[in-house]
């Protein structure tokens, strides 16, 4: 029994120290869906935010394969500080995501690398809850990376780089690991498809 004690008495910081970081992870997994109204209205009035992103989010905006617009993804695939902002920009992104097609589709693909990149364990837990999303990013990232291959897209990294990069930065989160190879798998069938 003294062994237990002893064991456990050394085991204790390592729990905490854990405890800790999971509670930091969530803090920093605050999605604009979880956001209450009177935040949300705070946010979109508060003078972090782009205005373009506000008229986006008003219904002012629309976006077209226009100037404007690509000036509106490089905003909303930015790393702002407050989380509520970021919150903000990656619904708004998620929301072209989803209308994309045409033109505008065939340019999301460096943006969802972008933003998978900057923040892997904020991408990866909202996709472990939102599967269409996750689709929907490997469809636009897949069609990208499919060209990478072939050297006719101009996306930073390819798809082995991307998926070392991403895998260096989520450590060992087994649920954030497992989230990442379903979405690696929809990758690679939508590079499949292209041949």
């Amino acid at each position: 029994m003294k062994h237990i004690v002893i064991i456990l008495f050394f085991l204790s910081p390592w729990f905490t120290v854990n405890i800790v970081n999971a509670q930091c992870r969530n803090i920093n997994s605050v999605y604009w869906e979880q956001i209450n109204d009177s935040i949300k209205k705070e946010t979109i009035t508060s003078r972090g935010v782009s205005i373009e992103a506000v008229n986006y989010y008003k219904g002012y905006f629309r976006f077209t394969d226009n100037e404007k617009s690509f000036q509106l993804l490089d905003t909303l695939t930015s790393e702002p500080e407050q989380m509520n902002i970021k919150a903000l920009y990656f619904y708004l992104f998620n929301k072209i995501c989803a209308k994309a097609d045409g033109a505008v589709a065939e340019e999301l693909g460096n943006y969802c690398q972008k933003i998978v990149i900057n923040d892997p364990i904020y991408v990866l837990n909202y996709f472990s809850s939102n599967n269409s999303t996750m689709k929907t990013y490997a469809q636009l990232l897949g069609y990208e990376l499919y060209f990478k291959e072939n050297g006719t897209s101009d996306i930073e990294y390819n798809f082995n780089d991307f998926k070392k990069l991403i895998k260096d930065k989520i450590d060992s989160d087994i649920n954030l690991q497992k989230t990442f190879n379903d979405f690696n798998k929809e990758i690679e069938e939508i590079m499949k498809n292209m041949d």
